[in-house]
């Protein structure tokens, strides 16, 4: 049974289905946050991005997770099976789907790429389950979506073909770049340690605790995907 103000849907494909009507103008913006049920990130913090962003979508339970730190809900969506009272009552709009193929993150990304989305953040990645986490990054990487990972300590940017990073970053801030898949072409720079047409890969080749040298540090690749991670300062104000 479908809880009372909970919409339902099935979805037969993923990124192709048209975008609904009722599509916020507001959920095209580049500052959309989606929330996930990790809680290891502070609730000071993600006030912080909630109340900076222009749409918040949750991933089930990452709706109680935006309850607790008093901050508000626009969309919870996932099979819903985790969420609590406070999420319920705080989420704006529930839509519940019902597909076990797919995790409750790749449902949100779907349903954000169907409403016009093109480009979010990650809230609530961490947590105790570390395989929680590596599912959501596999999900990351299958979606077409341009995203972003808002970690306790650092902010992590999803780079492959077409999607480019570059970031203004003031001297001697940790720069890694992880590959999530074999990637060829890779390029970094504005680094103590740059790359050039590097070849990078899983079980192989890494970039981990580079420093960045004080204005642009930028990163692209040719072939795969990696992700690369900037040093955040605890307390820094939420940058989009």
């Amino acid at each position: 049974m479908v809880p009372q103000g909970v919409s339902e849907a099935r979805r037969d494909g993923k990124y192709n289905d048209p975008m609904p009507a009722t599509t916020p103008s507001n959920a095209t913006s580049e500052r959309v946050l989606a929330v996930l049920g990790g809680r290891d990130a502070s609730l000071e913090s993600l006030a912080a991005w909630a109340a900076s962003s222009e749409f918040v979508i949750a991933a089930d339970g990452g709706a109680d997770v935006l309850a607790a730190a008093g901050a508000r809900c626009d969309l919870a969506v996932g099979d819903l099976d985790s969420i609590g009272p406070a999420g319920l009552a705080l989420a704006r709009e529930t839509l519940r789907i019902e597909d076990q193929d797919t995790t409750d993150c790749d449902k949100l990304l779907d349903e954000a790429w169907r409403r016009g989305v093109r480009s979010l953040s990650v809230f609530g990645l961490e947590g105790d389950r570390l395989d929680h986490l590596l599912a959501s990054v596999s999900s990351l990487v299958r979606s077409p979506l341009r995203s972003r990972l808002v970690l306790r300590q650092a902010l992590a940017w999803l780079v492959r073909p077409g999607q480019d990073v570059a970031l203004d970053l003031p001297p001697g801030r940790v720069v890694s770049a992880l590959p999530l898949q074999p990637c060829d072409g890779v390029w970094l720079t504005g680094v103590r340690w740059p790359l050039s047409d590097a070849a990078l890969s899983p079980g192989g080749r890494v970039s981990v605790s580079n420093e960045s040298l004080g204005g642009e540090v930028a990163c692209r690749v040719r072939d795969g995907a990696l992700l690369l991670f900037a040093e955040s300062a605890e307390g820094e104000a939420p940058w989009w």
